[in-house]
């Protein structure tokens, strides 16, 4: 089952959009921007469901592990050099951390175009994973908007009681041997 069919058959156990909407979690990234003083101490949940909180069609994304050389080519160094970013102070201690075990909060993934190409704006982060070697960091990958997931499940919805209105007008026709 690929990931967007996990999230509309999570989606469908409600009777709205609504309610989906306000059954996921605000996007938490452990702490505010640019204040590390000690390695991040949260728990990350994979396969959790967070939306953002801009507007009334949120983006939704899924908490997953993400090889951080996926950003290699396509890194966002909002204007710098990549040497600049590893000698930043907070990219120092991320870099530090992360060869001692700990775990940085999750970046954000966002897919654009038609390729789908990952991008993440948390460079220092993104960057520490790379020098220090990890394989794998934690991710919030955006998977859509509140608004398109709901349009799939009430499209799958649509297609069970069509299945169903077909299996009562022949049974027989509905019975695969």
């Amino acid at each position: 089952m690929s990931t967007m069919q996990a999230v509309v058959a999570a989606a469908n156990r409600f009777a709205t959009r609504e309610e989906f909407a306000s059954s996921l979690e605000a996007e938490d990234d452990g702490g505010p921007n640019n204040v590390i003083d000690a390695p991040w101490e949260g728990r990350f949940c994979e396969g959790k469901l967070y939306a953002d909180d801009y507007g009334e069609d949120p983006y939704v994304y899924e908490a997953r592990y993400i090889d951080p050389r996926t950003f290699k080519g396509n890194l966002k160094l909002e204007g710098m050099t990549y040497e600049q970013v590893v000698n930043m102070e907070t990219t120092r201690k991320y870099i530090r951390w992360l060869q001692e075990g700990s775990e940085a909060p999750a970046i954000t993934v966002v897919l654009q175009g038609e390729d789908k190409i990952p991008y993440s704006n948390n460079r220092r982060r993104v960057v520490a994973a790379l020098e220090a070697g990890i394989d794998v960091m934690p991710a919030r990958v955006e998977i859509g908007r509140v608004s398109g997931i709901w349009a799939m499940v009430l499209e799958a919805r649509q297609e069970v009681a069509a299945r169903i209105e077909a299996m009562v007008e022949a049974p027989q026709a509905a019975v695969r041997i």
